[in-house]
């Protein structure tokens, strides 16, 4: 393993002529203990046909600063190559490709970190005495705090995707779609399912001799674990009943310090007639930002009402109360760091101000069509009951719609296609990002 002075430095590695770059490589990254390994089978399982005939997951997912230093040839793996590493951002980024890092709350790294050390480093001292030495970054790879503060800088970039490891065990399926996305692949349901099955923790358990280092310490070490000491528990949070209030404080102090912050996410509010094409481009602009990486929600009108708001009639007070609970909603996943897409037609600018005022980091897109486009693209056959007065308060018929005065966004879907009107919220979005503070990863949850 590389020394905390061999990556300390900041400086890029240099490779020699045995390894060359490829554009389609695929870095995953991360600070030790962090969910590296379970990533790597992951993409293992993704970009092959996920037998688990090798010997090792180095045979197929090599540590890259490791053959690097070895002077080991790579060039015989098929592409894309998947690289694991360690290192800290400005050392790896200078190669192409593409790049996962994957983050995880630091109280629970530097726990699985000690042990680690304990059974493959072999160094003998306390857990205190670790504690004090990972808070000033005196272990191997270097102060944690700098290393997903410096990858999580990146977190917009189109050629990173940043993961949370209790993302990852909470909500499997939402991540494996990232990644897929990312990766510019699809996949058939019976390969998800493989990638579930064959990426559990029970799974990887019984198999854990392909994901163990290599060389750990000899067995007649005091301190060797012969078994188990690899994949430990898989769950997030078990710092809670293993670290002190006055550690954990320590611990928040220097994060602190290091500006860790939770990441601030983005509202984007389609607000227009029913079929005006609201709910069409917010699935449009979903695509695009799940193939850069980015955490997405969508709430559909549509779907709230059937759900949350199905107490509510279609007077004034209850489309207000339906907007309040909607943006309520969304401020929430916002501030988890999502960038919320909001489909729902809102039609009164002083609800749509209020939802402005809840949500903060608020942009909203006025999906303009003339009554007549919109009636003619009605495949419910809504606007000819609401003419026949068969529904009562339908807005644009027999209830208002008030237009906004000032968007962030108009797309005038009667004169423009699905993919400009997209394109359009993209950019705007993508320049809200790029002037929005951009902090670390909110590994402190």
């Amino acid at each position: 393993m590389k020394s905390v002075d061999a990556v300390a430095t900041g400086h890029p590695i240099h490779h020699g002529p045995l390894f060359r770059p490829r554009q389609d490589d695929i870095y995953i990254a991360s600070y030790p203990r962090s969910g590296t390994t379970w990533v790597q089978m992951i993409l293992y399982q993704l970009t092959t046909d996920g037998e688990m005939t090798f010997r090792h997951i180095s045979e197929v997912s090599p540590f890259w600063e490791e053959s690097l230093k070895s002077g080991l040839g790579l060039d015989s793996l098929p592409s894309p190559r998947l690289l694991k590493t360690h290192l800290p951002y400005k050392q790896v980024s200078c190669q192409p490709g593409k790049y996962i890092y994957v983050a995880r709350n630091g109280k629970d790294v530097l726990l699985s970190y000690f042990d680690f050390y304990k059974t493959y480093v072999g160094r003998r001292k306390s857990f205190s005495e670790f504690f004090d030495d990972f808070l000033v970054g005196h272990v191997q790879y270097g102060s944690w705090f700098r290393h997903i503060a410096a990858w999580n800088a990146q977190t917009r970039s189109p050629n990173v995707l940043f993961l949370h490891y209790e993302e990852l065990i909470g909500a499997f399926d939402k991540s494996l779609e990232r990644i897929v996305f990312f990766c510019g692949r699809s996949i058939p349901a019976e390969v998800r399912d493989r990638i579930a099955e064959r990426c559990s923790f029970a799974f990887m358990k019984q198999h854990e001799n392909k994901f163990a280092p290599q060389s750990p310490m000899p067995a007649d070490s005091a301190e060797w674990k012969s078994e188990g000491a690899f994949i430990r528990q898989g769950k997030a949070g078990t710092w809670k009943q293993q670290l002190s209030k006055e550690q954990a404080e320590a611990f928040d102090a220097v994060a602190q310090r290091h500006s860790l912050e939770p990441l601030k996410g983005l509202v984007v509010w389609f607000t227009g007639l029913s079929s005006a094409g609201k709910t069409t481009i917010a699935k449009h602009v979903r695509e695009r930002l799940l193939e850069r990486g980015l955490p997405v929600e969508l709430l559909d009108g549509d779907a709230i009402r059937q759900g949350i708001s199905s107490d509510l009639a279609f007077t004034r007070a209850d489309r207000e109360e339906n907007v309040r609970r909607i943006a309520n909603m969304a401020s929430r996943l916002r501030r988890n760091g999502a960038i919320v897409l909001v489909a729902a037609i809102s039609p009164f600018r002083e609800s749509r101000s209020e939802a402005r005022r809840i949500c903060g980091g608020f942009i909203e897109v006025y999906v303009h069509a003339p009554l007549q486009v919109c009636e003619s693209r009605d495949v419910k056959g809504l606007y000819p009951r609401a003419r026949r007065s068969e529904i009562r308060q339908f807005t644009g018929i027999d209830d208002p719609y008030e237009p906004p005065l000032k968007p962030d966004v108009e797309c005038r879907t009667g004169e423009e296609n699905i993919d400009a009107s997209a394109a359009r919220v993209l950019d705007v979005i993508q320049l809200s990002l790029e002037t929005s503070v951009t902090v670390t990863s909110g590994s402190l949850r």
